[in-house]
């Protein structure tokens, strides 16, 4: 028997995913301005580094896609827009538009309060104001569980939670994003980069294509 590490396939099999499941989109998403907005300006000022995407963030995200077909089914996600704003929750129960749900995979601990997952919950707040809704749900599986040592680990782990939001949470969130659509709007206009409104994990080189390509300095606003 002779076993061979097919490299050429793997990669062929990696660009496969990245074309159907990574490719450019157009119009402006929530997701451009849930995060840095220096990400979405450089996204689409140098498209070729920004679909550079590392083996490691492609079976990321691979997995978040594999999961939320486990639980949506046969599920077609749908896109509304709000103030010209794009956004496409996970799940919209066809029999109840009231019924929203938001999936995600992470290797973060199960043990972390939920509610320092700030991104997921404007996320949430997001789609509520596009539903006209205060209830949204959120799936979670923690591939690494509690981090606990590898022989007590219980991993994956699942977890639901249901958010209940307050009418002024919502507009508050979406006033916040409203401002930033302006803001990078600006910045494509003028071609200057915007200020670097983030969270300290963003500008992690893990995480950031353009501070690994020394586009961006974290240290810049």
């Amino acid at each position: 028997m002779k076993v061979i590490s097919d490299e050429l396939f793997k990669a062929k099999i990696l660009d496969q995913i990245k074309t159907r499941d990574f490719g450019d989109r157009t119009g402006l998403h929530f997701s451009d301005l849930n995060y840095c907005l220096r990400k979405a300006y450089f996204r689409k000022k140098y498209p070729d580094i920004g679909g550079n995407l590392s083996e490691q963030t492609i079976l990321k995200f691979s997995i978040g896609l594999a999961l939320e077909k486990w639980i949506t089914g046969d599920y077609e996600q749908k896109e509304v827009e709000v103030d010209g704003i794009l956004l496409t929750p996970d799940f919209v129960n066809p029999k109840d538009e009231d019924d929203l749900l938001e999936i995600k995979s992470t290797m973060l601990s199960s043990n972390k309060d939920i509610k320092e997952q700030t991104a997921w919950i404007r996320q949430m707040q997001a789609y509520c104001k596009a539903y006209n809704v205060f209830t949204y749900r959120l799936a979670v599986i923690h591939l690494m569980g509690n981090w606990s040592p590898v022989w007590t680990c219980e991993k994956p782990i699942f977890k639901m939670w249901r958010f209940d939001f307050t009418k002024e949470e919502i507009e508050d969130n979406w006033l916040d994003a409203l401002d930033k659509k302006v803001t990078l709007k600006d910045a494509f206009k003028e071609g200057v980069m915007p200020e670097a409104i983030r969270e300290s994990w963003e500008c992690s080189s893990n995480y950031c294509a353009w501070n690994l390509a020394g586009i961006c300095d974290p240290n810049s606003r």
